[in-house]
Order: structure tokens, then sequence, then C-alpha cells
């Protein structure tokens, strides 16, 4: 167990992927730790290809806890990097997989970055909340005033207040979504009590989808078969399609099932919007599904427009690979050093002779205090270094962008992490 605060963050994991499941509890040896109830499920991520999106996909605004059925895209993998077998030939052993499940962790105050210690903000008397997504100067607009965020420090049980100022986004209407300066950078919030638009031209204007939100790759599904995966080059064909669709009005359907329409759906990723691989789906019956503004959003397009989208994605794309959820590395940490450290990925491959040693950078707080606490992880261990950046074999094979740092355990066929 780690000496942190695990809160549980599954929300619609397609069960079909489910290996084995487990609770965490108190840990005894450290009782100054305070643990949320969660559950720690255990995912088949990587050994036969599969994929999985963190869902967000609730059923309506406020309605509490309840969420939708676990049936979008399949739209993206976790580790261990497929590129890093893959410059090798596959040097991994056969059946290799990766056993984890998707979690959330509260740190300490002092090892949270703002984001995370500010999670929520009230600007002009409205409750945002965060996106988890950085967005970069040349996105923002006008300055629009002062925002007050508030934190809680889980440990101390200690009430935090700080003023932060707070951006317009470049085409996004500010009564939806707003960037807010937090030490130096930028992250998007979202307005917290948001509804469902009443047609897809409300959802258009408030974000200008078609300038912020590439269309790009995308994957066909029949059911819950994916059948490939694609790039386009008919984003902005699709865009027009769908503008001439904005009276189309927007349904709330609880019992809605993506596997009973055959459809094609894009990993949707936008800085602009604080987004990250989430999914845009067109079904043939004539529906665009979506999660953009993470409750789940149907709109009723009609099949002759679907019929056209469709046909644009699939008469101008190439196949392509699907693309990991976050890139990874995993084996054996080999040394702790200042900035850095070292794992030899040898204990995972046929021939260890074929191992490589990754430079992990450790620049980024949310891997350092992976670090930072004595007795967790430590040189000998199997780990699993998760990144947003890139692998550079020219210099080293270093990592840049490393965000996370989780030990794991060998076991037959794979690795599990522990939870």
């Amino acid at each position: 167990m780690k000496p942190q605060h695990l809160m549980n963050a599954l929300t619609d994991i397609d069960y079909d992927m489910v290996e084995a499941a487990e609770r965490t509890g108190r840990s005894a040896g450290r009782p100054w730790i305070k643990w949320a109830a969660a559950a720690a499920c255990l995912v088949l991520l990587l050994g036969a290809g599969l994929m999985f999106l963190p869902k967000l996909l609730r059923s309506a605004p406020g309605d509490g806890e309840s969420t939708a059925p676990a049936d979008m895209a399949e739209l993206s993998s976790a580790a261990p990097s497929s590129s890093a077998d893959s410059r090798v030939g596959g040097r991994y052993k056969d059946g290799w997989s990766l056993l984890g499940g998707e979690y959330a962790i509260v740190w300490p105050w002092e090892l949270q970055t703002a984001m995370e210690q500010y999670s929520s903000v009230r600007f002009d008397g409205v409750l945002y909340q965060t996106r988890g997504r950085e967005i970069g100067p040349a996105l923002l607009g006008e300055k629009l005033g002062v925002c007050e965020g508030v934190g809680w420090d889980e440990y101390t049980e200690q009430e935090y207040s700080r003023s932060f100022d707070v951006y317009a986004i470049r085409g996004v209407d500010s009564a939806l979504l707003i960037a807010v300066e937090l030490d130096g950078t930028c992250a998007v919030y979202l307005f917290a009590d948001r509804q469902f638009p009443a047609a897809l031209g409300d959802l258009l204007d408030a974000c200008s989808l078609p300038e912020t939100l590439p269309l790009e790759r995308f994957c066909t599904q029949e059911g819950y078969q994916t059948t490939g995966w694609y790039l386009t080059r008919a984003g902005s064909g699709i865009w027009q399609v769908l503008s001439d669709c904005r009276d189309a009005p927007c349904r709330v359907e609880d019992s809605w099932m993506d596997g009973d329409h055959d459809r094609i759906t894009f990993a949707i990723t936008s800085e602009a919007l604080g987004v990250y691989t989430q999914a845009l789906s067109v079904t043939e019956d004539g529906y665009l599904v979506t999660n953009l503004m993470e409750y789940r959003y149907v709109f009723d397009i009609g099949p002759e427009a679907a019929g056209r989208i469709l046909r644009l994605a699939k008469e101008n794309c190439t196949e392509t690979q699907m693309k990991p959820y976050y890139e990874t590395v995993a084996g054996t940490l080999t040394e702790i050093g200042d900035g850095y450290v070292l794992i030899d990925d040898s204990i995972l491959c046929r021939d260890e002779a074929e191992g490589i040693v990754y430079r992990v950078l450790t620049d980024d707080l949310r891997i350092r205090r992976c670090l930072e606490f004595p007795g967790d992880i430590q040189v000998g261990d199997l780990v699993v270094a998760e990144y947003e950046g890139v692998l550079d074999p020219e210099n080293g094979n270093t990592v840049t962008g490393a965000f996370s740092l989780r030990e794991a355990t060998l076991i037959d066929g794979g690795a599990a992490v522990q939870e």
C-alpha cells in the first residue's frame, strides 16, 4: 500500500476487460494517512491490445452519483509504451500485460499542484471546476477579472483560499469555460452547473468547435466490437455537415447504449477546451454522441447527415493503429538521480540482452512526489512511469513529460500495479 489518500476514480470501464477487483482499506503501517473508500480494479490493458477510456458520461447534470452505461468507445490503451516495444521489433515476452486500476491520489497539500489544491474556483458568483488540463498563452483572450479559489487539505483538515487571475479562452464562451492562472501556468475550468444544450448549434457556438476541436483519428465500431483505426483528412468537411445540423435537438437518454448503434468514434483532444482523449461518435442511424462536456450529449442529426459524415471520414482516410491513452515505460528502477530515474525493461523482454534503460526526467512535481515517501519506491522495484512528452532514443532514451511513477509486482504473464 502507498502512503497516499486513494480515491475511487473509476467511472465506466468496459466490464469484459475486468480481470479482478479488490478493495483497499486503511494502511496499518501509516496511521496518519486517511483513506477514502476505493475500488482498485485490475484491468488487462496491453496483452491483447485492449483499450479503455475514462468515461465521465453522467446521465444528466445534477444527478449525483448516477453514471451512464459503460459503452462509449474504447479509445486508448495504457502502458507499457507500445512504441518502446515496437522500436526493437516486439521485444516483450508473449502475453506480457500490465494489470492496474485507474485511480486518483490526494497527496499532502504541499505536494499538490495548484490545480489539484484549487480544483474549483468561484468567478462572478459562479462555480467552475478544473478540467485537469493546462492551456498555453496563445489561446488566451482578455483578462476577465479575479476568481477565488478555495482548497481543503484532507490530512490537516485546514482550508486555504487564494485569488487568481481569470482569462477568456479565444473563441470559447466564458459562461462555459475559463482559463485560470495558477502559479505561472493557466488551466481550463468548466462551469460546474452546466445544462444540456437545447440544440447542436448552441454547443457549436459556445465552443467554436470547428476551430477548437480537430477531427482526425477515429475507429469503426460494430456494436461493442472495434473493427479498425483510421486517420481522416475530412475534418473540415465533417464540421461543415454538422454546422448544417444546428437545429438538431439534444436528447436526454438515460437508457442509451452505444453498443446498439454501429458508428465511427473520434478520439477528441482540444487544448482550448481542456479535453484529452474524449469521444465523439456518429451513428449510422443518425445520432451524434459525445462526452465533450463530461455528460453524455445525444444530438439527433438524422440518418442523411450521419451518412454523409461516415462517407467523408471513410473515403478520405488511411489505416492506422490505436494510440495509447498515456505513453509509458516499465521495468526495474536501477537508479534515482538528481532530476531523473533510470528504468531497465530487461526483465520484461524475451531476451534480457535486448533490454533498454530509459532515463526518465523527474522535473515535474507530480513524479517527484512519487519518490518522496520513504519506503515507497526504491531502487530494485518494478515500476511503471507514465508520460505525455516524448521518448528520445537519440538522447540516451530520455523520457520527458513524465507525471507518474507507480510500483508494480511481477506476476505470471505480466505485472500488477499495487493499489
